[in-house]
């Protein structure tokens, strides 16, 4: 039985949000990830998983197993959208929505089914919300220092073109008109965020971040976001959109940094050999999915034999 020390947050779990696809694949790593925050969580936690296509049942068992509160969630989206952009925009404002709703906690931490938590993690997210109650979210830029990298690549460019009332559609060679529909939406989405201070193309990488209990207060205040589905035919990732609403609801983003950084989370493969993460002191990592010549398989069972000494 897991015996949390006494929180500076009161009885309040940090609530782990995962999203999780179809297949037998998807639930050994939700069970696995369910583990992994049990077996280094310093804090009491609860899940929430937005289900894709898998059993309610199984996914919910992963976590009480573990004696994590668990709750399963039929992904908003119901087939529609792109899963990578709208349909995983959609999906996770609702999720959040509804954690701030319904779900009391001291912030989110939504993680990818092939993130791994791998050292203690709660308390140090959690004391930075509670110290900074200007900060909306946590996390690393995907770069190799974790710091956001200077405008000018492919996102900055996105969302700058995003933000105008008429773009150029250079792949499709047409006029983009945005006055209208989802494409006003993202266009005053970004109005937003720059007007506190977004700048173009900043964001954390979805693999991992952390989420406040102040931006899920402004989110579920603010009529903007009050309709998920308005959200379900943008082209951008679920990770850009979310750090703009952090800037669009006056907060801003805290990145981790530096070679023993929190987060380190990359698109594809690891910072680093599992053996050098554990040793520098990185808590949440991903991705788990095959790195450098070694498979998932490999990497799990490493972290899973460190995870059996504790």
């Amino acid at each position: 039985m897991m015996v949390f020390p006494s929180s500076p947050s009161g009885a309040l779990p940090l609530c782990i949000l995962i999203p999780a696809g179809p297949g037998e694949a998807e639930i050994a790593r939700v069970t696995d990830l369910m583990d992994a925050c049990a077996a280094y969580a310093d804090l009491p936690l609860s899940v929430v998983v937005i289900n894709d296509g898998n059993d309610d049942a199984r996914l919910a068992l992963a976590g009480r197993t573990r004696r994590i509160p668990t709750t399963v969630r039929p992904n908003a989206r119901r087939g529609a959208g792109d899963w990578w952009c709208g349909g995983l925009d959609m999906a996770m404002i609702e999720a959040l929505l509804w954690i701030a709703r319904h779900h009391p906690c001291c912030g989110v931490l939504r993680l990818d089914s092939d993130a791994l938590v791998i050292n203690p993690y709660a308390r140090t997210i959690t004391g930075l919300f509670e110290r900074d109650g200007s900060v909306g979210m946590m996390g690393n830029f995907d770069s190799p220092t974790g710091a956001p990298i200077p405008p000018g690549h492919r996102h900055t460019a996105m969302l700058y073109w995003r933000s105008k009332p008429v773009s150029y559609e250079r792949e499709q060679r047409k006029l983009i008109f945005s006055f209208w529909g989802w494409r006003l939406k993202m266009r005053r989405l970004i109005g937003r965020a720059r007007a506190h201070g977004y700048v173009l193309g900043d964001s954390c990488q979805g693999g991992g971040y952390a989420l406040s209990p102040e931006f899920l207060r402004r989110l579920a205040a603010d009529p903007f976001f009050a309709r998920p589905r308005d959200f379900i035919r943008f082209d951008v990732c679920e990770d850009v959109v979310i750090a703009l609403a952090v800037h669009a609801l006056g907060l801003r983003i805290h990145y981790t940094t530096g070679p023993a950084r929190l987060f380190a989370s990359k698109w594809k493969g690891l910072i680093a050999a599992p053996e050098s993460l554990a040793a520098a002191g990185q808590g949440i990592i991903h991705s788990v999915k095959d790195h450098a010549g070694r498979s998932e398989t490999d990497i799990r069972a490493f972290f899973a034999a460190r995870r059996s000494l504790l």
